[in-house]
C-alpha cells in the first residue's frame, strides 16, 4: 500500500493498495491530517462472488460516532464513488476512512483507491 502525491496538484494524495487472491483488502486515510475525498475506486481482477464493498468513518470522537458510510451492491467488479457518498466528503484531523473491498473468490485479488485533497 502506498500513499503518492500527485505532482499536477500537491495537496492531492492517494491512498492505495492491491490485494493478494481470495483476501479481503482495507486501505485508510492517515489520521491526523484533515482530506476532502474526491473519489473512491475498487476494482477486482474479475467478478467476486462475494459481498459488496464497504466504506467506514472511524471517528476520532469515539466510538459512538463511528458509522458505515456505503456499502456496496454485492457481485460487482468496479465500484466508483462518489454517487453514493455525500458530496464533499470531509475527513476530519482525528476520523479515519477505511475502504474494504472483501475477498472476491479464487483467484481473484482487488485494488482500491482514495483519491483526497489535503485541507
Amino acid at each position: 500500500m502506498g500513499v503518492r502525491n500527485n505532482k499536477n496538484m500537491k495537496s492531492l494524495k492517494t491512498f492505495s493498495g492491491k490485494g493478494e487472491a481470495y483476501t479481503a483488502l482495507s486501505v485508510s486515510t492517515e489520521v491526523g491530517s484533515r482530506y476532502l475525498v474526491h473519489q473512491v475506486v475498487v476494482s477486482y481482477s474479475a467478478n467476486p462472488t462475494q459481498t459488496g464493498v464497504t466504506i467506514n468513518l472511524d471517528s476520532g470522537l469515539g466510538a459512538d460516532y463511528d458509522a458505515v458510510l456505503l456499502t456496496g451492491d454485492a457481485n460487482t467488479r468496479y465500484s466508483i464513488f462518489p454517487e453514493d457518498l455525500i458530496k464533499p466528503f470531509i475527513v476530519m484531523e482525528g476520523d479515519v476512512l477505511t475502504v474494504t473491498a472483501p475477498a472476491g473468490g479464487a483467484g481473484i485479488t482487488s485494488a482500491i483507491s482514495i483519491l483526497a485533497e489535503k485541507l
